[in-house]
C-alpha cells in the first residue's frame, strides 16, 4: 500500500482536506471543532479510507476462467454448529451387546448444543475414536448426552476400553466440536462414478481447495453467508436407504406385508415426563405425548421408578367397530382405530340404528380423545413419579398390513399407516416410483429396516439397501443447519408452430428479437407447408443458435406431435444451466399463421374406472376459476373416461382458447397449450373421488419445465502455474470489485467481488450464470442439434481430444464465416443392450416404433415390449393373448392408437395407457398394414386373397372391417399412403399397382408394372411411389410410371433422407446407392453389405443393420463411406430413431434383446468475431476518447475507496495508530466505544458485550474484578488509539462496502477562548530481523557516491547463509540497526551506526540499499584486531524497522461560557430565558446534557430585539403566534375550541375545534389583533371557551411523512412550550387543552383491465345511421308557475340535404352517393323516451327521517335511518364485500350498496353476508344509493322517409331526467344505436330555503395520551 493514498472524510461525510508532504512523507491539516459551551463537549469523527485507482490486466494466452457451478441434483446439506472444543466428562455403550455400535458421549448442556442431526468430532484421539477426520451423527441426545453410533461394536469396546471410561480423569483433557460442513447427497453411485450431470459440477470434490470462497446461492437459511473452504479430510458419510425390489410382486391376496425394524442406537424412550401409577394403569402427565407407537403386547420399563421397576406389557384394547354392531363405551373406554388408540371422554351407546351415534369415530372430539393413561397386564404399586422416562424393551419392531387392492395401493397404503410411527426412530417411510422406502434421516447406521412378505424370513425378503454417499467439506463460517432438497433442473420450453405465411416468424427472448422470413417450399403450385416451417425454422437456428448460446440457451429445431416426423415443427429452448434466465416474451407470426407453446398433459390412466378409480365429476380450477362437468358412467358407478374428457373438453375448450388456452383431447389425454407467450396457467384437478393410496385418477406432465433450485458457485480467474504475473503482484485484492470482458459468453462479461487472492487464483462472487475458458467436458453433455440451411446437424461443444479428420456431413459453403466457424472431428459411439429374456411375452420381435405422445418405444413380437424413450428402461410388456406370427406395428394419427397385425390377428393398444384395447380375428392371412392419416382408415392387405379391409378410425371394439374392397387379383402386397394425392397405393400379384381413393375407399385407377414385385415406397418431395419390378426400380407419378436404372436384387429398403435430399437405397447387391430426386441420378457405394436402414437426425449419418454380418454400420449419406461398425452378438432387423435420446435402437430377434447405438459428436463451432459490444456499459473505460478494444479476455477494476490495507496473509501485519504530540492540553482527547481498544491480556480482561453500552467517559482502565462484564466500569478515553489492517488478500474481509478507520476526538474547556493540539499518525510494522555474525557471516556498511547519487549500501558477504529478503524489510521503511558485542565481556565494541535511523531504499537478498542523513560510518560486523592485534570481534545486528509518522495535524477548539448582559438586562425586566427553558426551542438537541451557551445567548439576544411584539399584546392572538415563532414552531397549526349551545342539538356542550387561518402568515388580513375568523364564530350557536390546541403534522395532506418529532421531542419541547406560554403569555383566563398529531392517508384505487383473444373482423357497410337530439324545450304554458316544458327531439345524418334541419317538412327523397360512397337510409328506426323522478338536493346540517330520498351528485339516495350531517357519498369508494377476504376489525366495506364496518374477529373470512351477519358486520351507512325511478315510457316506430321531429313534455319538478335512444336497423341484421342523456333544470325548481346551520357540539374534549 503507498501511504499517499490515504483519504480522510469527517462524521458528516465531507471530505477533509488534508495534504500529502511529498518532503516530509507526511499528512498534514487542520481539524476544527465546532464553536463550544463551557458546559458541552464537542466530538470530531475522523474516518480515515484508502483511495485505490482503476487499472486494466491483461494477459494474452495466461488468463483464462475457471467455472465452478454445482448444482442441487439430489441434496446439498449444511451441517452447523457454533461450538466447539467442548468438554467430555465421560463416554460409555448404551450396553454390551455386540450387535451396537451406539455410545454415549457425556458434557455439560451437550443435548442442547449437539441437536440431533449435527456432525461432530473429536478433537483428540479418545479410546476408539482415533481417527481425527471421522465425523459422527448425532442420532439420539438425554440430559447432558449424545448418541453417536460408530465403528466399533460395543462388547468389543467393553473389552477394549472399560477400564480407561471409567476413569474420569481420562477424559480431563478430551473435547468433542460440531463442525460445520457442506455435503453434497448422492455425487457418485456404488462404483464410485460420478452421478452428477455434466451441465453441474460431476468433478467438484477435485476442485475443492483450502482457503476457497463458496457462495450459497438460493437456500433456505445460509443465502447471507460467503463459506471458506478449511477442511477437505474429513470421511464421506454414508446415507443408507431400504427398498423393495422386483420380488415385491410376491405380495398377493394371500400374503401380507411386514415392515421390520430394528434399532442399533438404544432402546428407544417413547415418554419423558411426570406419571401416576395405580391400579394396574400408568396416568401420562403429559397426554398429549402419548407413545404412537404402543400397541396391545407393547412392552415397556419405566426409569425413574422406585416400586416398580419390571417390564410392563400393554393389556389388550378392542379394535373400534364403528356401527357394524351395538356397544357401549364408558368413560375411559380405549379403543384402537386408525392405528392408534384412542380414549372415550364421554359415554355412549354406538348403534347403526340411532341416527345420532351411528357415524361417531374416535376423531369426533366430544366423545374421543387421545389416551391419558397406559393399561398394563402386570399387578403395580401406587407411585407418583414426577420426572420418569418410558423406554421400550425391544430393539426390534414389525408393522403388517394386509393386502390391499393391488400392489400399489398396499405399499403405498402402509406408507401412510406407518410413516409416523417410523419418524420416531429418524426413519423417513415413502411410496415413490412404484416402490416402498425407508431412509434413515441421518448419515449413520442406527437402524436397519427390512421388508417381508407373508413372514419374517429371510427367503421371503422383497427388500434390499443402497448406500449413498456424500461428499462433506469442512466451513470455516457457521452454517445453519438446513437439509436442502431445492432441486435444479434446466428450463425447457417448445414453441411449435402449425402454420407459417410471408410475415415469417419473430420470438423475443429475454427482451431480444430473433427473425427469420419465411421460406417456402411448393409441391406444384401449392405450398408444402410441412416443410415450409421445417426450412424456416432451420434457417432461423442457422441465423441465432451462435447468439442464443452465447446468453446460456440451447436452441434447437425438432419435431413436436403424437407421432414423429423428419420435418421439423417447434423451436425447442433449454438453458445450458439452470440459472440462465430464459423468458419468452413474444412469438409473432401472421395473421393466417398460427403457432402455441407447449405446457402440460393431464393423463386418466384407465379407460373404463374401477370401483375404486372412477370419479363423479371432473373439474378444473384454471387461474382460479372453474370449469366443470358431471362423469359419464359405462355401467353401475364405473366412470367412461373417454367420453367424459371429450364432454368437459367441448364444453370449455372454446372459452379458454379466448382466454389464450389451448385445449386438445387425445383420447385418455387433456393436452393444455398456450397460445400467447405472456398467457399464465396455473391449474388444478378434482375429481370428487377419494381413491386408496397409490391409486390416481390422473397423472400430470409438465412441459414447461425447470426450476433454478439451489447452487454453489466458486468461479474462478486463473494464471497458470509457473505464469510470469502473480495477482498478487499485479494489484488485485479481496473485496475490490472486478469486470470481466471480451468473452463469448454475455453473462460472463460483467463485474464480480474477489473474495479469495492467491497467485494463480481470483474467487469470484455469485453474480449470476458463469462459463468457464478452460472446460473440456462438452462433449458429455447433453447435445443440441444446430441445423443448417444445408440441413445436417453439428454440436455446439467444443472438442475433448484434438482437431482431426477430414470434414463432417455438411457443405461448408452453407456457413456464413463472419458467423461462425467449424470443425470436424470423429465421432464416438455408445453401445447398450436391453435384454428381454427375463420378460414373458417379448419374444419373436418383428418391428419397433417411436410414439411421441406418450414418449415410448414400442417392439412388436408375441406381445409388445414398452420401454421408456428417455431412460430405455422396459416399463411392460403388453401380452396380446395366444398371438403368433406377427408382422407390423403402426401408429394412427388420427384416432391415436398403435395397431398390431399378426397374420391372423389385429390388435388395438392405447399408448396412453399400455393396455390392449381390442383384438380382431382375421380370416385370411395377412400381408401388410397402412394407415390413411386423413381420416384415419385402417388397410390390411392379405397374402392369400385379392381383398383389402379397411377398419374405420373409431371402430375400436367389432370385430370386422367396415368395408372390404376386393381388387380382382389373387392377392395383394404392400402399400403406402401418397399425402400430396391422398391415395392408398397397393402392389398385387397381377403386375398392377391399384390406387384406391382415400375418401371414397374405391378403386380409382392401376398402373401397369410388368414382373412387378410386392416393394412399395413413397418420397414426399415429388410425391411420387416407387415400386421394384423383377428387374428394376420404377417411379409412379401422377399415374405415370417411369423406369429408374437401379437393378432388382431382391431384398431392398429404400429410405427418403431429408437433411441430403436424396433415397438411400440398400439391396441384396450389397451396394449403398444414393438416388437424387432432381434428376433420378445414382451414386453407388459397394459396402459389401445391406440390411434396414434408419437416419439419425441429430448426427446425420444413415445406420445400416447388416444382415451379412452381425453389427450395426454408420454411412455418412454425403460419401457413401462406413464411418463406424458396431458388432453384435446376432444380426439386427428393424430400427428406429429415438429422439429423445437422439440414438438408434433396433431389435435382435434370436437374442429377444434390444440394442442401442449412441452417438457422441465431436464437431465443433465457434464463434470468428468478438464485438464491442461484449464489453458492458457499465463497465469503465468504454466510453473514454482514449478506449481501444481488446482482442482478448481482459479485466478491469473500478477506482474505489476501502479500508486501509497492507502486507499479504503471508507476511507480518501493520497497524496504524493516533496520539497526541504531547500531553499538555487534555482539552482534547480521543475516545473509543467500541470496546477493541481495551486490552485482552492480564486479570482484568472486559468479558462484557461489543460495542460497550451504558456509556462514560472514563481515562482509567478498570481495576475492579467484580466489574469485568460492566461496559461502564471500562477504559473509553486512551492517550493512543490503534487500528490493525487487514490483509490485501484477507480472506474474511471481503465486502465491497468501504469501511473506515474510525477515530473520535473529544473537546471540552471550562475557560472561554482558542486551544490548540497536535494530533499525529503513525504507521507501525513489528519487523525485527537479528544476525548474527561469524565466520560465515558478516554484514558491512559503505558510503557510496556514484552518479545514482549518496547512499549507504549494507551488504552481507556472499557465502553467508543469511538473506535481508523475506523478512519484512521493504522499501521505504525506517530502520534502526542495534549492534551487540557478543565477543567481549569488557571493552566492547561500539559501532557509531548504532541506534542510526535510515530509510530503505531497496531491499535485495544479500544487500540493502539506504538513505542517510545524519550519519552513515563505513563498519563492519566483523571487527579485525580488536580489542588487540589479531583479535576478531563479531557483533550481532538486530534491525528493527521504526515507527513512521505518516500524519500530522493541527486541531484546534473553542469555547464560550454564558454572556451575563443578556442575563441581567432580561432578569430585570423579568423576562428571562432560563436554562432550563433551552429545551423548548425546535432547534435545541434534547439528548444534549449541558447548556449550550452560544444558542442560549443567541436566543436571549434575539428576545431582546423581539420582545415588544409579544409581550405587550398578552391575551391576544399576536402575543401566542409571535412567542411561537421565537421558539421556532413555524409549522404548528393553533386551533381554538368552541362550545355548542344550541340545547337541541345532539352535540350539545361538546367542543369544536376551529383552525386559526394562515396563523403564522403575517401577510394575511387579520393578523395583528382582528379576529382571525370574524364572522363565523362565535355564533348563536356556539361560543368562545378559551381553549386553546396545537396540532403538529406527522404527514402532509397527500400522505406523504413530514413528521419532525419524535415523542420525546414531543414530550419535552411541545409540553415545554405549552406551559412556558400559559406560564409567560396566556392570560389565566385561557388555556392550551391539549397537543395533536395529525397523520393523513392516501388511498389509491386501481383498475385493472383483462383482454381476452379478440379477432377483428373489417366489415364494409354503408348505412349511415339517423340520429336525435333535443333541439328545443320551452315551458308551457307560458306564465310564471310553470315547471312543465314541451321538448322537441329533431332527426339528422350526414347525408346532404337529408335531415329534420336540411329537408322541409323531413319527407326526404332517397339519397345520393356522398363522397364517391353509396350511402343509404336505414330502413327504419325506432325512437324510445324515458324520463326519471327527482327529488330534493341534499343539504348539510338538515334533519332527515328514514325513507326520505334527495338528489346527490346525479345521484339517488334514500336515508336508512335520522341523518344529519353524514355525506351520502361518504362511503362512496369503499371496497365491495367478498368472502373471499379476510378482514380486522374497523374495516368497511360496502353491499348491496349500504356500508358495514367489520367487528368480529380479526384476520377471519365470513361466507355470511353482511346484512345477515349480525356477529360480524354493523351497519354504519345513514344513506343508501337507489336507481332512478321511471316515470315516462315513449316508443315509436318509423320508416326512414319520416324524420319529422318528435315532441313530448316533462315536469323539471318531476322528472327532469331525460334518455333518449334511436335504434337503426338496415334489415338485414345491423343496427345502430345513438343514446343521448339530458337533464332539464329551472328557477322554480325543488330548492331549499338558505338558513343558518344547524347546531353542532359542544365535543367531548378529547384527552392526550401520555
Amino acid at each position: 500500500m503507498a501511504d499517499n493514498n490515504l483519504i480522510f472524510f469527517n462524521k458528516e461525510g465531507d471530505s477533509l482536506n488534508f495534504k500529502y508532504d511529498e518532503t516530509l512523507e507526511r499528512y498534514g491539516g487542520d481539524i476544527l471543532f465546532h464553536q463550544n459551551s463551557s458546559d458541552t463537549f464537542k466530538t470530531f469523527g475522523l474516518y480515515t479510507l484508502e483511495n485505490i485507482p482503476a487499472f486494466d490486466y491483461e494477459l494474452p494466452g495466461e488468463l483464462t476462467l475457471n467455472k465452478f457451478q454445482l448444482f442441487n441434483e439430489y441434496g446439498l446439506h449444511f451441517y452447523g454448529s457454533k461450538y466447539s472444543n467442548q468438554k467430555i466428562t465421560k463416554i460409555e455403550p448404551v450396553n454390551n451387546d455386540s450387535k451396537f455400535y451406539s455410545k454415549w458421549i457425556y458434557g455439560d448442556f451437550f443435548e442442547a448444543k449437539f441437536p440431533i442431526g449435527s456432525l461432530i468430532k473429536f478433537n483428540k484421539s479418545t479410546l476408539e475414536f482415533t481417527n481425527l477426520k471421522m465425523t459422527y451423527v448425532v442420532t439420539a441426545s438425554k440430559k447432558d448426552a449424545v448418541l453417536v453410533v460408530s465403528n466399533m461394536n460395543n462388547k468389543d469396546f467393553e473389552l477394549s476400553y472399560s477400564t480407561q471410561y471409567n476413569d474420569l480423569n481420562y477424559f480431563l483433557d478430551k473435547k468433542l466440536s460440531g463442525i460445520n460442513a457442506v455435503g453434497v447427497y448422492n455425487f457418485v453411485d456404488t462404483s464410485y462414478e460420478n452421478v452428477l450431470s455434466d451441465w453441474s459440477e460431476p468433478d467438484f470434490y477435485d476442485k475443492y481447495y483450502l482457503g476457497q470462497k463458496l457462495n450459497f446461492v438460493n437456500t433456505e437459511l445460509n443465502n447471507d453467508i460467503v463459506g471458506t473452504v478449511d477442511n477437505l479430510e474429513y470421511y464421506d458419510p454414508i446415507h443408507f436407504e431400504y427398498i423393495t425390489n422386483n420380488n415385491i410382486n410376491l405380495i398377493g391376496p394371500n400374503n401380507k406385508l411386514i415392515i421390520e425394524v430394528l434399532i442399533r442406537t438404544d432402546l428407544p424412550i417413547v415418554y419423558e415426563g411426570s406419571m401416576n401409577i395405580e391400579s394396574n394403569k400408568i396416568e401420562l402427565g403429559d397426554p398429549s405425548n402419548f407413545p404412537i407407537t404402543f400397541k396391545p403386547g407393547t412392552g415397556f420399563n419405566i426409569i425413574g421408578t422406585n416400586l416398580n421397576t419390571i417390564d410392563f406389557t400393554v393389556s389388550p384394547i378392542n379394535t373400534f367397530k364403528g356401527n357394524k354392531k351395538v356397544t357401549y363405551y364408558g368413560i375411559e373406554s380405549q379403543v384402537i382405530w386408525d392405528n392408534k388408540i384412542y380414549e372415550c371422554v364421554q359415554g355412549y351407546t354406538q348403534s347403526f340404528s340411532d341416527p345420532l351415534t351411528k357415524d361417531i369415530t374416535p376423531d369426533n372430539t366430544s366423545y374421543w380423545s387421545r389416551p391419558t393413561f397406559i393399561p398394563v397386564d402386570e399387578t403395580t404399586t401406587n407411585e407418583s413419579v414426577l420426572n420418569g422416562q418410558i423406554y421400550l424393551n425391544s430393539d426390534r419392531f414389525y408393522y403388517e398390513f394386509e393386502y390391499t387392492e393391488n400392489i400399489e395401493t398396499t405399499l403405498s397404503s402402509a406408507s401412510e399407516k406407518y410413516a409416523e410411527t417410523l419418524k420416531l426412530f429418524n426413519i423417513d417411510l415413502f411410496y415413490e416410483n412404484y416402490k416402498l422406502q425407508a431412509d434413515l434421516m441421518y448419515p449413520s447406521k442406527y437402524a436397519e429396516v427390512n421388508f417381508y412378505h407373508t413372514s419374517v424370513d429371510i427367503t421371503n425378503k422383497i427388500s434390499d439397501v443402497k448406500h449413498v454417499n456424500e461428499k462433506l467439506v469442512g466451513i470455516k463460517e457457521e452454517l445453519n443447519y438446513e437439509l436442502n432438497y431445492n432441486i435444479s433442473e434446466n428450463f425447457t420450453k417448445n414453441i411449435i408452430f402449425t402454420d407459417i405465411d410471408e410475415f415469417g416468424i419473430i420470438v423475443t427472448i429475454n427482451g431480444e428479437i430473433y427473425q427469420e422470413e419465411v421460406s417456402y417450399i411448393f409441391n406444384g403450385n401449392s405450398i408444402d407447408m410441412e416443410r415450409t416451417i421445417d426450412r424456416t425454422l432451420r434457417n432461423w437456428l442457422t441465423r441465432h443458435y451462435i447468439e442464443l448460446k452465447r446468453l446460456g440457451i440451447l436452441s434447437d429445431v425438432q419435431y413436436v406431435g403424437n407421432y414423429t416426423s423428419v420435418f421439423y415443427n417447434s423451436i425447442g429452448l433449454t438453458t445450458e444451466y439452470p440459472n440462465v434466465p430464459v423468458q419468452v416474451n413474444k412469438v409473432e407470426v401472421g395473421t393466417t399463421a398460427d403457432y402455441f407453446i407447449e405446457h402440460s398433459t393431464v393423463l386418466f390412466p384407465y379407460t373404463i374406472g374401477s370401483a375404486t378409480q372412477s370419479f363423479p365429476y371432473l373439474e378444473f380450477t384454471i387461474n382460479n376459476k372453474q370449469y366443470y362437468t358431471d362423469s359419464i358412467y359405462s355401467s353401475g358407478n364405473l366412470t367412461d373416461v373417454l367420453p367424459t374428457l371429450e364432454s368437459w373438453s367441448n364444453e370449455h375448450s372454446k372459452e379458454l382458447l379466448r382466454l389464450g388456452i389451448k385445449v386438445t383431447n387425445i383420447n385418455n389425454l387433456l393436452k393444455f397449450d398456450v397460445i400467447n407467450a405472456d398467457t399464465q396457467l396455473e391449474y388444478s384437478i378434482k375429481t370428487g373421488n377419494l381413491n386408496l393410496p397409490g391409486l390416481l385418477n390422473y397423472v400430470r406432465t409438465n412441459k414447461y419445465k425447470g426450476n433454478h433450485g439451489s447452487l454453489i458457485t466458486s468461479n474462478q480467474i486463473k494464471l497458470p502455474d509457473g505464469s510470469v504475473d502473480s495477482f498478487k503482484e499485479v494489484g488485485f485484492a479481496t473485496g475490490m470489485v472486478v469486470g470481466i470482458n471480451n468473452t463469448d459468453f454475455i453473462w460472463n462479461n460483467q463485474e464480480y467481488n474477489v473474495q479469495y487472492l492467491d497467485d494463480n487464483n481470483i474467487n469470484l462472487s455469485y453474480e449470476g450464470p458463469f462459463w468457464g475458458l478452460t472446460d473440456s467436458g462438452c462433449n458429455k453433455s447433453p447435445f443440441t442439434t444446430l441445423a443448417f440451411n444445408g440441413g445436417f446437424g453439428q454440436t455446439g461443444c467444443p472438442p475433448e481430444f484434438s482437431l482431426s479428420g477430414s470434414g463432417g456431413p455438411f457443405d461448408r459453403f452453407m456457413f456464413d464465416d463472419l458467423m461462425f466457424s467449424i470443425n470436424w472431428n470423429p465421432n464416438t459411439y455408445v453401445f447398450n443392450s436391453y435384454s428381454l429374456n427375463s420378460f414373458i411375452g417379448s419374444d419373436n420381435l418383428v418391428d419397433i416404433i417411436y410414439v411421441q405422445l406418450s414418449d415410448y418405444l414400442y417392439s412388436f413380437g408375441d406381445g409388445v415390449v414398452v420401454q421408456d424413450a428417455w431412460t430405455g428402461n422396459v416399463i411392460k410388456i403388453i401380452d396380446i393373448p395366444s398371438n403368433t406370427d406377427s408382422i407390423k406395428i403402426i401408429f394412427n394419427t388420427v384416432n391415436n392408437y398403435l395397431y398390431c397385425l399378426s397374420k391372423n390377428r389385429l390388435s388395438v393398444i392405447n399408448p396412453l395407457t399400455n393396455t390392449l384395447e381390442n383384438t380382431v380375428s382375421l380370416t385370411n392371412d395377412a400381408f401388410d398394414i397402412d394407415i390413411n392419416p386423413i381420416n384415419g382408415d385402417v388397410y390390411i392387405s392379405y397374402e392369400n386373397v385379392g381383398t383389402i379391409d379397411i377398419f374405420y378410425e373409431s371402430n375400436l371394439i367389432i370385430s370386422s372391417p367396415n368395408k372390404v374392397i376386393s381388387t380382382g387379383f389373387v392377392r395383394c402386397g404392400n402399400m403406402v399412403f401418397n399425402d400430396f394425392e391422398q391415395d392408398m397405393y397397393i402392389t398385387t400379384s397381377g403386375d398392377q399397382v391399384i390406387k384406391i381413393d382415400g375418401s371414397l375407399r374405391t378403386i380409382q385407377s392401376s398402373i401397369n408394372i410388368v414382373g412387378l414385385v410386392y416393394d412399395i415406397y413413397y418420397e414426399p418431395v415429388n410425391e411420387s411411389i416407387y415400386v421394384y419390378s423383377s428387374t428394376n426400380l420404377w417411379k409412379i407419378n401422377g399415374g405415370v410410371p417411369q423406369s429408374i436404372s437401379v437393378t432388382y436384387n431382391g431384398f431392398n429398403d429404400i429410405l427418403f433422407n431429408n437433411l441430403t435430399g436424396n433415397l438411400d437405397i440398400s439391396d441384396a447387391s450389397n451396394d449403398y446407392t444414393r438416388l437424387s430426386l432432381s434428376d433420378d441420378s445414382t451414386q453407388v457405394n459397394g459396402l459389401g453389405n445391406y440390411g434396414y436402414m434408419e437416419l439419425n437426425q441429430f448426427d446425420g449419418h444413415i445406420y445400416l443393420s447388416s444382415l451379412v454380418l452381425d453389427s450395426i454400420l454408420v454411412i455418412d449419406p454425403t460419401t457413401g463411406s462406413v464411418v463406424y461398425t458396431q458388432p453384435l452378438g446376432s444380426g439386427s432387423t428393424k430400427l428406429v430413431y429415438n429422439p429423445r435420446r437422439k440414438s438408434i435402437f433396433s431389435i435382435i430377434p434370436s437374442l429377444n434383446s434390444i440394442v442401442e447405438v449412441e452417438v457422441e459428436l465431436s464437431n465443433t463451432i465457434s464463434s470468428e468475431k468478438i464485438k464491442s459490444e461484449k464489453v458492458g456499459e457499465n463497465l469503465y473505460g468504454t466510453l473514454s476518447d482514449e478506449y481501444e478494444q481488446k482482442d482478448n479476455l481482459w479485466l478491469k477494476t473500478r477506482d474505489y475507496v476501502r479500508k486501509p490495507r497492507e502486507n499479504f496473509s503471508d507476511d507480518i501485519s501493520v497497524e496504524y495508530y493516533w496520539k497526541w504530540f504531547s500531553d499538555n492540553v487534555p482539552e482534547f482527547f480521543m475516545y473509543d466505544f467500541s470496546g477493541e481498544q481495551l486490552s485482552d491480556i492480564g486479570d482484568y480482561v472486559y468479558t462484557g458485550t461489543k460495542p460497550l453500552t451504558d456509556i462514560v467517559l472514563n481515562k482509567k482502565p478498570n481495576t475492579d474484578l467484580t466489574k469485568l462484564k460492566e461496559p461502564s466500569y471500562q477504559q473509553t478515553v486512551f492517550n493512543k488509539i490503534g487500528n490493525t489492517l487487514s490483509y490485501i488478500d484477507d480472506e474474511d474481509d471481503i465486502s465491497t462496502e468501504p469501511e473506515a478507520l474510525q477515530l473520535f476526538l473529544g473537546f471540552n474547556s471550562k475557560k472561554e477562548g482558542s486551544l490548540r493540539s497536535v494530533l499525529q499518525l503513525y504507521k507501525k510494522e513489528d519487523v525485527s530481523v537479528d544476525i548474527i555474525s561469524n565466520e560465515f557471516t558478516d554484514i558491512t556498511f559503505e558510503s557510496i557516491d556514484d552518479s545514482s547519487g549518496f547512499y549507504g549500501l549494507i551488504k552481507l558477504n556472499t557465502n553467508s547463509p543469511e538473506t535481508f529478503t523475506k523478512k519484512g524489510l521493504k522499501p521505504g521503511q525506517l530502520i534502526s540497526f542495534t549492534f551487540t558485542d557478543t565477543t567481549n565481556d569488557v571493552n566492547q565494541y561500539l559501532s557509531s551506526n548504532n541506534g542510526v535511523v535510515y530509510k530503505i531504499i531497496n531491499v535485495f537478498s544479500k544487500y540493502i540499499t539506504v538513505e542517510y542523513s545524519i550519519n552513515f560510518s563505513n563498519d563492519s560486523t566483523k571487527i579485525i584486531d580488536y580489542p588487540n592485534v589479531s583479535d576478531i570481534t563479531y557483533l550481532e545486528t538486530n534491525i528493527k524497522v521504526i515507527d513512521k509518522e505518516i500524519g500530522r495535524f493541527s486541531t484546534y477548539g473553542q469555547t464560550e461560557i454564558e454572556d451575563l448582559r443578556y442575563k441581567t438586562e432580561l432578569g430585570n425586566e423579568g423576562k428571562l430565558i432560563g436554562p432550563d427553558e433551552t429545551f423548548i426551542f425546535k432547534d435545541y438537541d434534547i439528548k444534549e446534557g449541558g447548556i449550550d451557551w452560544n444558542f442560549l445567548n443567541i436566543k436571549r439576544k434575539e428576545l431582546l430585539t423581539t420582545k415588544h411584539l409579544i409581550y405587550p399584546y398578552i391575551g391576544s392572538y399576536k402575543s401566542i403566534i409571535n412567542a411561537i415563532n421565537f421558539f421556532g414552531y413555524n409549522d404548528l397549526q393553533l386551533n381554538e375550541y368552541y362550545e355548542n349551545i344550541n340545547s337541541e342539538s345532539e352535540n350539545f356542550h361538546k367542543l369544536f375545534k376551529v383552525e386559526i387561518p394562515d396563523v403564522f402568515d403575517n401577510t394575511v388580513d387579520g393578523f395583528n389583533e382582528n379576529d382571525f375568523i370574524k364572522g363565523s364564530f362565535p355564533n348563536k350557536n356556539y361560543e368562545e371557551t378559551n381553549l386553546f390546541n396545537l396540532t403538529y403534522f406527522i404527514t402532509d395532506k397527500e400522505g406523504n411523512n413530514l413528521l419532525n418529532y419524535s415523542l420525546d421531542e414531543v414530550i419535552v419541547k411541545l409540553q415545554g412550550l405549552k406551559y412556558w406560554l400559559k406560564r409567560n403569555i396566556i392570560p389565566l383566563t385561557h388555556n392550551i387543552k391539549d397537543i395533536l398529531g395529525v397523520a393523513s392517508f392516501k388511498q389509491t384505487n386501481g383498475v385493472r383491465h383483462k383482454l381476452n383473444k379478440v379477432n377483428i373482423k373489417n366489415i364494409r357497410e354503408n348505412m349511415t345511421p339517423i340520429v336525435g337530439k333535443l333541439d328545443e324545450a320551452y315551458l308551457m304554458p307560458v306564465n310564471s308557475g310553470s315547471t312543465v316544458y314541451n321538448c322537441v327531439i329533431s332527426m339528422f345524418s350526414i347525408i346532404p340535404g337529408v335531415g329534420t334541419d336540411k329537408t322541409l317538412g323531413g319527407l326526404i327523397t332517397p339519397p345520393k352517393p356522398f363522397n364517391g360512397v353509396e350511402l343509404v337510409l336505414p330502413d327504419t328506426y325506432t325512437i324510445e323516451i324515458k324520463t326519471y323522478k327527482t327529488y330534493k338536493e341534499w343539504l348539510p346540517f338538515t334533519v332527515y327521517s328514514k325513507d326520505d330520498k334527495v338528489s346527490y351528485y346525479t345521484r339517488i339516495y334514500e336515508a336508512t335511518g335520522d341523518s344529519k350531517m353524514e355525506n351520502p357519498r361518504k362511503y362512496e369508494n369503499v371496497d365491495e364485500w367478498s368472502m373471499n377476504v379476510s378482514y380486522t376489525k374497523t374495516e368497511i366495506v360496502v353491499y348491496n350498496k349500504q356500508s358495514f364496518v367489520y367487528i368480529g374477529t380479526d384476520n377471519q373470512t365470513t361466507d355470511i353476508i353482511p346484512p345477515n351477519d349480525n356477529n360480524n358486520w354493523q351497519i354504519i351507512s345513514k344513506w343508501k344509493e337507489i336507481d332512478y325511478e321511471p316515470v315516462q315510457n315513449m316508443k315509436e316506430f318509423r320508416s326512414s322517409d319520416n324524420l319529422t321531429p318528435f315532441n313530448f313534455t316533462v315536469d323539471s319538478n318531476i322528472d327532469p331526467f331525460i334518455t333518449v335512444n334511436i335504434v337503426s336497423d338496415n334489415g338485414y341484421g345491423v343496427t345502430y344505436g345513438d343514446r343521448k342523456n339530458y337533464e332539464l333544470r329551472g328557477l322554480k325548481d325543488l330548492t331549499e330555503e338558505i338558513r343558518n346551520l344547524d347546531k353542532i357540539g359542544p365535543f367531548e374534549p378529547i384527552i392526550p395520551i401520555v
